[in-house]
């Protein structure tokens, strides 16, 4: 909500189409949209292949696994279930726009909306959350208010595969309209008052595609790296940062290290389009000063015929050695289990302790229900409708 000229950069731009990883949450939120529909669980789904654009996916142990909390979380709701529904903001933005709700709830006491979020790269808060508060909003104004009375809105982001992603953020009808006028509908009307200007932020250029292309993120991103140019000549590495010897990170603020530590994925993705930039000109004969092309370790070997290969290696070797199996997981075994049966699997198996993570989760207060997160996608600074 920050950058007025990207939806007019974006429109401009051709569709590249899914890339692997938001394919695969295609194919998590397909699982779960069958789930809830159905009254099924994940794991009825395993070993299903789900196909998206050019890409299959196998539904694995993993992906159930994964998926199967959230889908019982928004079944201990009850309620009215809504899912996998168009919704359109015409009240707050130009006509047309439009988003897809994962799920929502209608009760007398609550209106609840969850959202599936399968990626494990960026964790992403519901407090505040701009898109998720658009939805809300779209699906109080389509649904909610015409089955119930309710004042109390439950954001929910499922964000399984990321330590510190998901939560629960509780919010109420009015706050959210407030901010749907306040903040929504004003962005939307400086979009079309201020096309052509460009405004730089750590959230709303992460997910930017023209940000390559752009001097005001790259003038954004040198602030943000800490990096002084007019010293480029005298820059050594310290710690593997990069820093400039006068500026090394044991004498930055604590407040310094953690917009660092909290931006740090964007950093590296500025430094990430540098390196690709750079291989690339060295793969056509120009390369940087100081660099050159190296191979390195050749990937992993495939079968190209596996039922051949198969064929020979069993005339050679053991049966035990070619064909290799393995048990199923504690959480298959449970699945397929009777209730009385799983006490009694407890003493055979074991589970280790949750590994620490660094959080940057906001203070706490009456309405902060969540997970510990670190950002969402959609920050005041930071969104770029």
């Amino acid at each position: 909500m920050t950058c007025p000229a990207w939806p007019w950069l974006n429109a401009q731009r051709e569709d590249d189409g899914d890339t692997e990883w938001s394919a695969e949450g295609t194919a998590a939120h397909s699982v779960r949209e069958m789930a809830l529909k159905h009254d099924l669980d994940a794991h009825d789904f395993i070993w299903q292949k789900r196909r998206v654009g050019k890409f299959e996916f196998e539904v694995t142990e993993e992906m159930c696994n994964a998926l199967q909390p959230g889908i019982d979380e928004i079944r201990s709701y009850g309620g009215q279930l809504i899912v996998e529904q168009r919704l359109y903001f015409d009240e707050w933005l130009p006509k047309g726009q439009f988003g897809h709700l994962d799920a929502g709830i209608i009760t007398p006491e609550m209106i609840v909306i969850s959202d599936l979020k399968f990626g494990a790269g960026v964790p992403v808060s519901p407090i505040w959350n701009k898109q998720l508060l658009i939805y809300a909003a779209g699906f109080w104004w389509r649904f909610a208010r015409h089955r119930t009375k309710a004042k109390n809105v439950r954001i929910i982001i499922d964000q399984p595969r990321h330590a510190e992603g998901g939560g629960i953020w509780d919010t109420t009808v009015d706050e959210m309209l407030h901010f749907m006028e306040t903040k929504v509908a004003k962005a939307a009307r400086r979009v079309w008052k201020e096309p052509q200007t460009r405004v730089a932020s750590d959230k709303g250029c992460r997910f930017c595609p023209d940000r390559r292309d752009c001097a005001v993120y790259e003038k954004y991103m040198l602030e943000q790296a800490v990096l002084d140019f007019d010293d480029v000549s005298q820059m050594q590495e310290v710690d593997d940062l990069g820093l400039t010897p006068r500026n090394p990170y044991r004498r930055l603020s604590e407040e310094q290290k953690v917009f660092l530590i909290k931006n740090k994925s964007l950093i590296m993705d500025w430094i990430d389009g540098m390196h690709a930039e750079a291989l690339n000109d060295a793969l056509r004969g120009r390369p940087w000063g100081g660099t050159r092309v190296e191979y390195g370790r050749a990937p992993k070997r495939n079968w190209k015929d596996e039922k051949a290969a198969k064929k020979f290696l069993l005339a050679r070797l053991p049966e035990d050695e070619v064909m290799v199996t393995e048990m199923i997981s504690v959480a298959v075994a449970e699945d397929k289990l009777a209730t009385s049966e799983r006490e009694k699997l407890k003493p055979l198996w074991t589970q280790g302790e949750a590994k620490p993570v660094l959080s940057f989760k906001e203070p706490s207060g009456k309405k902060d229900k969540s997970y510990p997160t670190v950002i969402d996608e959609f920050d005041d600074e930071s969104d770029p409708m």
